[in-house]
């Protein structure tokens, strides 16, 4: 018996020829055909070269390609043999997969499996996380959570984790494993260098996020370091799938942190440099989180050799005349504490992402210290996300601080 497809106008079904794709058929194509008959061949009315996807493309790169292009599938190939079919519902129901994470960290079969552990003496009054990325971002990384620490006297942890497929059991895959011991050597050294105990640990996973997680949790982390990525994300997501995942489950203090692209390239062409970040722009808004990055500044202009700091707020052009000298206190209050200049600059304007960039282009800052806002996903979307739209539009580097949950 001929099987028969309800086919829609955005939809379709892929043609192979030999396992490979050759084309896709839709509605659409059959408009117009009043007179077809069983032995007419498919390549008389499919359309030939159809949109696809890779099979190791992202999913904010089918996003684009689906809106791009109108439609709501797209094949998945690899190479030119079709491996898949994926739909804009198959986009929202990985989201909602992703955000599960207790189940994630309870229920998981292959937990995450440890292959190299050092201990410090456990003499800090608190213990500060850090996320490895690969090389060479990692290492100025461990400089700046190191800086941190030492102002904190705090505990480093560092955690490296190595991702496998989800076919392979963590405790059963195959690894370099003198590689990833060099290079956690070469974390564990830097951080050493600035005097703080340095805990360390490498973990083989399928996903960096639970692995995080159970660290942790099972390590009683009070405070965690990760860099953070603003490219390729989706139009739900406030900081990218993994930061997302992080900040809605962890209830620690999290800074992150994204390079500034001069920095970024340095470090591909050198590998690990010594940060020079003297200028400091901290945009100020009386929220919790931009305190609390506020309170960090000491640890953090160590980084510097001849650190300054500028503080500003955007105001409204009605509000400006009774806060401007509260700006200013606060700017007279953090000199007198970090013993360095700090000036302090009111800004007026309705945008406080187009006036904080304009002032960071303008005088070229290092870094922009900026404390996390308290908007949900939904708002984001509505309103836009005032953090990661500066982030996004700064070449310079940029740190941001949500504080501790109660």
């Amino acid at each position: 018996m001929r099987k028969t497809f309800a086919l829609s106008k955005h939809s379709g079904f892929p043609v192979l020829n030999a396992g490979k794709l050759v084309g896709m058929v839709a509605q659409s194509d059959l408009v117009g055909q009043v007179h077809l008959k069983d032995d007419i061949p498919l390549s008389r009315v499919m359309t030939h070269n159809p949109v696809s996807v890779q099979i190791s493309e992202s999913l904010a790169d089918v996003l684009y390609r689906l809106n791009h292009h109108k439609i709501g599938r797209l094949p998945v190939v690899e190479g030119r043999r079709l491996v898949g079919i994926i739909t804009r519902s198959d986009i929202i129901q990985a989201e909602f997969r992703q955000l599960d994470l207790p189940q994630e960290i309870d229920d998981r079969i292959d937990p995450s499996y440890l292959i190299y552990r050092t201990q410090a003496p456990s003499r800090g009054r608190g213990r500060m996380l850090v996320a490895l990325s690969e090389p060479p971002l990692s290492m100025p990384l461990i400089r700046l959570a190191a800086s941190i620490a030492r102002d904190c006297n705090y505990e480093l942890e560092c955690l490296h984790v190595v991702t496998v497929p989800q076919h392979i059991a963590p405790s059963e895959a195959e690894i370099d494993l003198a590689y990833h011991h060099r290079y956690i050597e070469t974390a564990i050294a830097i951080a050493q260098s600035y005097g703080i105990p340095t805990h360390a640990q490498i973990r083989i996973a399928h996903d960096i996020v639970p692995t995080i997680l159970e660290t942790l949790r099972y390590r009683n982390i009070d405070r965690l370091v990760m860099g953070w990525n603003t490219d390729d994300l989706l139009p739900s997501q406030l900081f990218g799938a993994r930061t997302d995942r992080i900040l809605r489950y962890v209830n620690c203090e999290v800074v992150l942190v994204k390079w500034g692209k001069r920095l970024c390239q340095t470090m591909k062409e050198d590998g690990d440099v010594q940060l020079l970040l003297n200028r400091w722009l901290v945009p100020v808004s009386g929220g919790q989180h931009a305190k609390r990055g506020l309170d960090l500044l000491s640890g953090l202009v160590s980084l510097g050799t001849k650190p300054a700091v500028r503080l500003c707020r955007v105001f409204e052009p009605e509000c400006v005349d009774l806060r401007v000298s509260e700006l200013k206190q606060v700017a007279r209050d953090l000199g007198d504490q970090l013993q360095l200049p700090v000036t302090a600059t009111p800004l007026v304007g309705r945008s406080v992402v187009d006036r904080t960039i304009n002032l960071a282009h303008r005088y070229n800052y290092d870094v922009v210290l900026l404390g996390a806002s308290e908007q949900t996903s939904l708002q984001h979307v509505l309103r836009g996300h005032i953090p990661y739209e500066i982030a996004r539009g700064c070449n310079s580097t940029v740190i941001l601080v949500r504080g501790a949950k109660p």
